[in-house]
């Protein structure tokens, strides 16, 4: 099964040569998972994830008097997730893919593969991206030109649509840090009660909501 979730997390496998995690090359450090009681723990393995989205759609704004109207027709998304874990050394003594530390790494993997985070993603950024705005907001005023409009107006549209992706990435940082807490960053299994499996059911649907709180 890990094969499968390596082409669906597009997962990368470094190792530092047994160099501590913190000196790994940049950006392959989750500094979410090394916040809190993580930095005080000696950790062989970490995994950074990275969400990424295009859309598709032209923007359309509409004036009326000092506020703008903002919307796009046919609005879609492409959404994905890429994963590198970084190993400080290979396994000893045991195949990689049946190694307790690669396994709860891809723990890490199967949260943020989950096909909720795009749902989550996707049925926030369709809100986000029809909106009204005061001009003098987007820095504008009754003299702007159309392009200048409409320069601003697609700026703040990607900004919102940032934010919106910011959060989701906020609670798939919550859903790592709790892993580690309950497992010990792996060192004890997930207890089978644990809220955290329910990422590792297959879910019915590619649009499967994500299956947790914002708690």
């Amino acid at each position: 099964d890990l094969a499968a979730l390596v082409r669906q997390g597009d997962v990368t496998i470094q190792w530092t040569g047994d160099r501590p995690l913190s000196e790994a090359a940049s950006g392959s450090i989750n500094d979410a998972a090394l916040s809190g009681d993580a930095a005080m723990v000696p950790l062989d393995a970490i995994t950074r994830y990275e969400f990424r989205y295009r859309y598709f759609g032209g923007m359309r704004y509409r004036v009326d008097a000092d506020r703008i109207h903002v919307s796009v027709p046919g609005l879609r998304f492409r959404f994905g997730v890429a994963h590198r874990m970084t190993l400080r050394r290979i396994p000893r003594n045991e195949d990689l893919w049946s190694s307790d530390l690669v396994r709860h790494e891809f723990d890490h993997v199967r949260i943020t593969s989950h096909p909720g985070f795009r749902g989550r993603f996707e049925s926030e950024a369709r809100q986000a991206a029809r909106f009204t705005t005061r001009l003098s907001d987007l820095g504008l005023d009754s003299s702007s030109s159309n392009r200048e409009i409409a320069a601003a107006a697609l700026d703040e549209l990607q900004q919102r649509l940032n934010a919106v992706l910011d959060r989701v990435k906020d609670l798939a940082d919550v859903r790592y840090r709790e892993l580690d807490r309950q497992t010990s960053h792996g060192r004890r299994p997930l207890s089978g009660d644990s809220p955290i499996r329910d990422y590792f059911a297959a879910p019915s649907s590619s649009a499967a909501a994500t299956p947790t709180s914002d708690d």
